[in-house]
């Protein structure tokens, strides 16, 4: 299960630049790079899946508050990260 993950989500150098905050957030995250992105839950479960533009954001007021995981995704390649919902 861990070779898998290092392949799913091996690293690619314009991932660097896919940044969101804020960081923990209540009501939106702002992108400043355009990416295809996936929010999932604690328990696993997908909450939003979609494509943000540069500069776009995404609204995170229906999401209750908790902890999420953010998959990042660009050209074939992935990134995860925490976000706090407040």
């Amino acid at each position: 299960m861990k070779e898998e993950s290092q392949i799913l989500f091996s690293s690619h150098p314009d991932l660097d630049k896919i940044i969101f905050y804020p960081n923990p957030a209540s009501d939106c995250i702002y992108f400043q790079e355009e990416a295809k992105l996936s929010i999932y839950s604690s328990s696993g479960l997908q909450v939003k899946s979609l494509k943000v533009d540069k500069g776009g954001r995404v609204d995170c007021s229906d999401l209750p508050t908790g902890l999420y995981l953010v998959v990042l995704g660009k050209d074939n390649a992935g990134e995860r990260h925490k976000l706090v919902i407040q």
